[in-house]
């Protein structure tokens, strides 16, 4: 009897913490949802399409968009899989921010930009790569644009999380 009573706690329990989970995940926007089509043609000048290929989920739960032009990438943003938990939202933005700065010259603060923003232009094509976090949420957005209109982008992005 103690064993069935012990087991109906820990289910509980646990679909308690799945359920909240998925609250949380509910509330959470795709990465194609973020920004439209014509919010970043204006950034960058030219029209742009979704490439559906790349774009959506990961195995690890986070998402994904592409836009192109003519078949190349002009603007990649992604976002790591939702949590509800700070320390694992300030341990995914650091490996977010090695993995994209991880070599190479020190990126650049971003302020005013979610609770931390890094900033760095590719070392060796045009363009560059920002991760941000803003609460729980950590984005990442690269392409072969100019600085302005990467953090323009991730501003639109990080103002709808």
């Amino acid at each position: 009897m103690r064993h069935h009573l012990v087991r109906s706690l820990l289910v509980s329990v646990a679909c308690a913490g799945l359920v909240a989970l998925s609250a949380s995940a509910a509330g959470a926007k795709s990465a194609c949802a973020l920004l439209t089509a014509d919010e970043i043609a204006e950034a960058v000048g030219h029209p742009v399409t979704v490439d559906p290929d790349p774009s959506g989920g990961d195995p690890d739960a986070g998402d994904h968009c592409v836009w192109t032009k003519d078949g190349s990438v002009a603007i990649e943003l992604s976002l790591e899989p939702p949590t509800t938990d700070p320390a694992r939202a300030a341990g995914a933005y650091r490996e977010v921010r090695d993995d994209a700065f991880g070599s190479g010259a020190a990126p650049s603060a971003v302020p005013g930009l979610g609770d931390e923003a890094l900033y760095r232009d590719f070392e060796k094509v045009k363009g560059g790569a920002i991760v941000v976090r803003k609460g729980l949420v950590v984005l990442g957005i690269s392409g072969t644009q100019t600085k302005d209109a990467i953090v323009s982008l991730a501003r639109l992005a990080a103002g709808r999380l």
